[in-house]
Parts: C-alpha cells; sequence; structure tokens
C-alpha cells in the first residue's frame, strides 16, 4: 500500500475540511430556506450546486483518488462477485456492463448538473444585475 505523497495528503486534508464546512454551509441555507433571504432563487440554486458539489468530491475520491493510493484493496481488488472479476477488470469492461454504465453515470451525471447549475446561478445573477427590480420576475 503506497499511499499518497505529502503533498496529496494535505489536499485530502484540505477536502475533507472542505466538505465538512461546506455540508455545514449547506445545512445552514436548507434550514432557513423559509426566511429572508434564503428564500430566494439564489439560495435555491446555491443549495442544489452544493449538493452536486459533495457528491463529487465523494465519488471522485471512492472511485479514483484511494483506488490510486491503494487504499481499500479488498473492496478494489476483490473477487467477490458472480462472475469472480475484480472490481477493476469490472471497470474496464465494455460498455454492456453495468457496473461500468453506473460508473459512467456516476461521474459524468454530476458533472452535467454542474455545468447546468453553474449556468443557471450565473443567468440568475446576470439578472439580479441588469434588472434589479424584476429580478424575481425574470426566468427564476
Amino acid at each position: 500500500m503506497q499511499g499518497p505523497s505529502p503533498f496529496y495528503a494535505c489536499l485530502f486534508a484540505f477536502s475533507a475540511f472542505s466538505l465538512i464546512f461546506y455540508i455545514f454551509v449547506l445545512f445552514i441555507i436548507a434550514k432557513n430556506r423559509k426566511t429572508a433571504p434564503f428564500n430566494s432563487s439564489f439560495f435555491t440554486l446555491a443549495l442544489s450546486l452544493g449538493i452536486i458539489d459533495c457528491i463529487v468530491i465523494i465519488n471522485s475520491y471512492a472511485t479514483v483518488k484511494f483506488a490510486g493510493w491503494g487504499w481499500i484493496p479488498d473492496f478494489y481488488l476483490s473477487t467477490n462477485n458472480a462472475n469472480g472479476s475484480t472490481f477493476r477488470e469490472l471497470m474496464a469492461a465494455n460498455g454492456s456492463s453495468r457496473l461500468a454504465l453506473v460508473s459512467q453515470v456516476l461521474a459524468w451525471g454530476p458533472a452535467a448538473a454542474q455545468y447546468v447549475s453553474v449556468l443557471l446561478t450565473a443567468i440568475n445573477r446576470l439578472t439580479a444585475v441588469y434588472t434589479p427590480l424584476r429580478h424575481e420576475t425574470v426566468i427564476f
């Protein structure tokens, strides 16, 4: 088990701390979503983007980084499945493999949702700047 280099270990520690803080901020937004100013469309978009960001962070560590660092080898190299293949072999299998399809959906689905959420947040901020008096009635 090689583990991460000191640089990547620091990045992992920072990511873990940031994720905990991010979840705390999202909890505050969700808890107060019915009171001003948290009841605006911006905070609804920020909450949805934050949830997607947390999913992406957890997914990237669980499916790529931990395996690359040699962590949890029993999970990534186990042969405890129906056809005796390892997790790595199933992930590298052709497109018809259900596990490979699930992996692709978990990798690209949240990324596409991030792109759309960022675009909607940018449009929301644009309408707030250019039409401040009609902002609440425009699109959102």
